[in-house]
């Protein structure tokens, strides 16, 4: 964030989730003295989730593999969620997001290798300085490859496969 705000001296960043890691973020936060421009939100009930992105201009999943047990995002409903919504999203090279990912063809959305500081920023800048959203007609195909319509459908399928 310190690296965007030289280029974008009004972004801000909200961070959503409480963890082990939040008391370290909240110090370095203030270390680089960007506090003023870092939100911290431990929670947010689904039904605000609409509001709060539409307060965005980027999703940023920054996912990783964890390096003990192998673990790694398995789908991203976040990053789902943002990309409906229309935002720019951005995610790292993990596990489902960067399938994900590539269900939408787009520019505004934005594929970058794990703990790469220099390419996040990159994508970031780059979606600011062209002003790029999720078109309707990309949401309206993401919705309607994860409908319920299409998940019962593809359940049914596969059941009528296994079953032959």
């Amino acid at each position: 964030m310190s690296l965007v705000l030289k280029v974008y001296p009004n972004a801000y960043l909200t961070l959503v989730g409480g963890g082990p890691l939040e008391e370290r973020l909240k110090e370095q936060a203030s270390r680089l003295g960007i506090s003023n421009q870092v939100q911290f939100i431990e929670k947010v009930s689904h039904d605000k989730i609409p509001s709060l992105l539409g307060l965005h201009n980027v999703y940023i999943q920054p996912s990783i593999k964890d390096e003990e047990t192998f673990q790694e995002e398995s789908f991203g409903v976040a990053a789902l969620e943002a990309m409906v919504s229309g935002l720019a999203t951005v995610v790292f090279e993990c596990g489902g997001l960067t399938e994900l990912a590539s269900l939408v063809n787009t520019p505004a959305v934005k594929v970058v290798p794990q703990k790469n500081v220099s390419e996040l920023v990159k994508a970031i800048i780059y979606i600011f300085e062209n002003k790029l959203v999720i078109s309707h007609a990309e949401r309206v195909k993401i919705g309607e490859l994860f409908s319920s319509t299409m998940n019962s459908s593809q359940i049914l399928r596969i059941y009528g496969e296994l079953t032959q």
